[in-house]
């Protein structure tokens, strides 16, 4: 879990740097008749998309390491067996974690750069 919490402060660091470079063409949006909902949108939506993707290359992994370490024999005599799948539940709490981290760290820069002032371009 810790682990996994890293990953997530450093997404959302990574979406908060570029946060100033987004808030130009928030501006842009704005200026065009886009209202700050839409715009929040549109962001969260891109964020969480990151997400899942970032969520199907970890489950798929994460199924590649788990066939590895089940097909490792240990010593023939020891009655040690490995078995490691990545059945269903992992799949539920792996996509759950993944949207809610979506829209955690998506959230913050949303709001930043849906704030932008028009003017100020």
């Amino acid at each position: 879990m810790l682990v996994l919490g890293i990953a997530c402060v450093n997404v959302a660091n990574l979406l908060l740097s570029t946060a100033p470079a987004r808030t130009h063409e928030a501006a842009v949006r704005v200026a065009l008749g886009a209202s700050r909902g839409r715009l929040l949108r549109q962001m969260l939506i891109e964020s969480i998309l990151v997400s899942i993707a970032g969520t199907i290359a970890g489950l798929g992994i994460a199924v590649l390491v788990a066939r590895f370490i089940s097909s490792i024999q240990i010593v023939e005599s020891l009655p040690v067996v490995l078995e490691i799948d990545v059945d269903a539940r992992v799949v539920l709490f792996t996509f759950a974690v993944g949207l809610t981290s979506g829209i955690l760290s998506g959230l913050a820069p949303a709001l930043r750069c849906s704030r932008g002032n028009v003017n100020r371009f």
